[in-house]
This record gives structure tokens, sequence and C-alpha cells, in this order.
């Protein structure tokens, strides 16, 4: 099926770009499927979605959402599950910096001022967080969220960097370090958010099970 970007224009708003991948068992947190299985590890990325959805986007609009949902050709069930967002942003082809620097690419050239992503596997990420990371924006050229295993939970830029994706190890305990490494060279101002934990290993959702436990 064939998909298209959206043409809006965002009128200079702030715009967070929500990385979801459809919870198909054996697609998604496939490193926790090896110790739990893909029914249940689909499950749980079902669960921690919906909440971090339902977070961010709850409350006045002082920022607007774009949903950028993987794979492509499956925007209904997107809708079906996690209801028609104002943007639906298909996620173009290549690894993760690629993806990111393609939707923060597409988001600037629409208009927006600030930008920030966030995935789904950090069920501590919320509204609150998101306006924490905007206004750090407003002073610094990047916002990082750091998360326990060494990567990034959250990513914002105030003007356009697709280097700033640029030969980053993913999925990897050398992320964030290595994004700050980047930041440094291009000559970028960076802001850290508060470290929260997210949910890719069993040891990840030992730790943090009652946590998890509470979504399901």
């Amino acid at each position: 099926m064939k998909t298209t970007e959206p043409h809006v224009d965002l009128h200079g708003r702030d715009l967070l770009l929500i990385f979801v991948k459809y919870p198909e068992p054996g697609r998604v947190k496939t490193r926790l499927a090896a110790a739990i299985g893909p029914e249940h590890a689909a499950r749980i990325y079902k669960a921690l979605a919906e909440r971090v959805v339902s977070s961010v986007c709850r409350g006045p609009e002082s920022y607007s959402t774009a949903l950028c949902y993987d794979p492509p050709g499956s925007r209904d069930a997107f809708v079906a599950w996690l209801g028609r967002h104002t943007i639906m942003l298909p996620q173009r082809p290549g690894d993760l910096g690629e993806r990111l620097a393609s939707a923060f690419e597409w988001a600037f050239s629409s208009g927006a001022g600030k930008v920030a992503a966030i995935g789904t596997d950090s069920p501590g990420v919320d509204r609150s967080v998101l306006l924490t990371a905007f206004s750090f924006l407003d002073c610094s050229d990047l916002v990082l969220g750091p998360s326990e295993d060494g990567g990034y939970y959250l990513i914002g830029l105030r003007r356009p960097c697709p280097a700033i994706f640029d030969d980053i190890p993913w999925s990897s305990s050398k992320v964030l370090e290595t994004t700050v490494a980047t930041a440094d060279r291009l000559g970028l101002t960076p802001s850290l958010l508060p470290v929260l934990p997210d949910i890719d290993t069993a040891e990840d959702l030992q730790r943090h099970f009652d946590s998890v436990k509470k979504l399901l």
C-alpha cells in the first residue's frame, strides 16, 4: 500500500514525534521476547505504548503531536488501536538514525519550531517531561533524556541537525555517550533531562516489574 507524508503548516509550534510500532508478536521487543516469548513481549509493548501515548497527549495543547507509525501501510490499524491523531506520519525505511533524521527533516520543513522525539519504552515519560524538554530548548540546541541502559528516551532540537544521528551505535550502551560527543563536535549546546528506566530486556522487566504490572 502506498503511503504519503501529510502536508501541514505547523506555524512555529513545538512538535512531539511519537515513534510507535504495531504490537505484532515477533516484531517488537525482540530482546525481551527471547526470554519471555513473543506474545507476552508484544503484550508488554502494547501496554507501554498505550501508557506513554495517553500520558503525553493529555492536557492543554501546548505542543502538537505526530504519531510516527511503523509499518508504513498500517495507518488504519493504528487509528483503531490508538485513536486518530491530527498528524499521522509513516516512518521511512532505514535504521533508527535514518528514521529519526527523516522525521525531524519533515517536521522542520513543515514549519515546526522546536521538535522532540520519543519512543514508547519508558513508562515514566509523561507530559511534564515533555514540557521540561521544550523549555530546555529555549536556551539549548539539543535536549536528551538519558535512559538507564546508556541510550536515550527523548531527543529534541530547536533547529535542523541531521548529523546528530550519524554513526550512532544504536541498541548499545554507547548511544547517549556517542550522541553527546557528536553534539560537542557539531558545536551544539546540550541539556539533559532526568534519567528514566526503559523496558528492553528481561533484566529491565525484573527491576521494574511492579510498575509494568500496573499497566497490564
